[in-house]
């Protein structure tokens, strides 16, 4: 808050006060013996004649406002101040001060001058941010990837191993049967680890994405079973 302090005259103040937006300033002045019980007011406007009154005295000490400005008579010290609050750049004007009387009032001129408030963290961040949202989408499609897509590759892979069974039957073809059904299990294999990996792809290389760690490590966890049960059914294909 700038106070400024005025000379002396009939009625005296600065020619010029300062405050910042959003901040207040108030403005003292000064006038003679004889007008303690007068009314004093506050005008805005770069023409005397035509300034628009703000706030005004009742004649006695009480403070009077109105809106963000308000104005206090001290008639012990012949004093009175006006304070205006919230300030915004709006508020740069040519201003008046001025006491009652009978003939011409009493008056003087101030220019008010509001400079812009520092630009605080909060106002500086620019439009919003999307990595809440890009991290909701993510972890969406983290759950639907854990959930869903893996057992479903699993149990497609389970099927087929099943379909596929090695079955005793007696003859020569056993050797060339239990060879081509070990191929079938090794391509199936092979496109099975494909689609897992398709699967987690996007997710991995998605870089917002909360738990690429973990996204990763299902993956190797998820291969390594695939391979395991692989390697064990045709362990048992090569034994029948």
């Amino acid at each position: 808050m700038d106070v400024c302090f005025p000379g002396s005259s009939a009625v005296t103040g600065p020619g010029a006060v300062k405050g910042r937006e959003r901040g207040s300033l108030t403005v003292w002045y000064r006038y003679d013996p004889g007008y303690e019980t007068h009314k004093k007011y506050w005008c805005r406007g770069a023409d005397w004649g035509s300034c628009n009154t703000l706030v005004r005295t009742t004649g006695s000490e009480q403070e009077v406002k109105k809106g963000r400005v308000s104005i206090r008579d001290d008639q012990r010290y012949r004093t009175f101040s006006v304070t205006m609050e919230a300030l915004t750049l709006g508020d740069a004007d040519t201003y008046w001060c001025g006491v009652e009387r009978t003939g011409a009032d009493l008056h003087a001129q101030v220019t008010v001058t509001v400079d812009p408030a520092p630009v605080s963290p909060e106002d500086d961040n620019g439009p919003p941010n999307v990595t809440t949202s890009s991290s909701l989408l993510g972890s969406v499609y983290f759950l639907l990837l854990v959930f869903l897509k893996v057992p479903l590759l699993l149990g497609m892979l389970s099927a087929v191993l099943w379909v596929h069974r090695p079955q005793r039957r007696p003859g020569g073809g056993r050797i060339l049967e239990r060879q081509s059904r070990i191929r079938v299990h090794r391509a199936w294999s092979a496109h099975t680890l494909r689609g897992i990996g398709a699967a987690f792809l996007p997710y991995l290389t998605w870089q917002e994405g909360p738990h690429p760690a973990a996204a990763l490590g299902i993956l190797k966890l998820t291969s390594l079973t695939a391979k395991t049960s692989l390697y064990v059914h045709e362990g048992l294909l090569e034994s029948t």
